[in-house]
């Protein structure tokens, strides 16, 4: 999301600073990506984007494509930073940093939101190695792979 779309969001304050500093740190390489493909897909069919604390953006057929494709600049210089998991706790987001591991997740029959953190050291290690292991592909992201990725969406 651009810098506006974060501001333009109806949540509170706090969200979008923590959306904003978390979508920097994740394009300064400081916090690794784990990209889940049937998210993905699901937001190019339906246009629903799950924003923490804020809820449910909703993007038009036509502009779906254009937003997935702003992902084209972070692929090449965060190369290295990213995987792509396909599992299917497609309402969860992990995010491992310094520190340890946060997990977002999203319980649509409730409508809650929960934030995990997991700190660095042996749990985190298995939940990623769990997640790593229940992914039926687990790839690190590069440009050959997005690039075909976007040429499917397209078919």
């Amino acid at each position: 999301m651009t810098q506006e779309e974060i501001d333009a969001l109806d949540g509170p304050p706090f969200a979008s600073e923590m959306m904003t500093t978390l979508f920097q740190r994740i394009l300064d390489g400081q916090i690794n990506l784990h990209l889940n493909f049937p998210s993905l897909r699901y937001f190019f069919a339906r246009g629903q984007l799950l924003v923490p604390m804020v809820g449910i953006q909703s993007y038009d057929q036509a502009d779906r494509l254009d937003y997935i494709k702003r992902f084209d600049s972070f692929v090449d210089s965060n190369y290295g930073n990213i995987d792509l998991l396909d599992y299917s706790l497609s309402s969860m987001i992990a995010f491992l940093s310094p520190t340890g591991i946060v997990v977002y997740g999203y319980f649509p029959e409730t409508e809650n939101e929960k934030f995990y953190f997991i700190p660095e050291g042996t749990l985190s290690e298995h939940l990623l190695n769990y997640l790593r292991k229940d992914a039926a592909n687990f790839v690190r992201l590069n440009r050959d792979l997005w690039d075909s990725y976007l040429d499917s969406l397209t078919l």
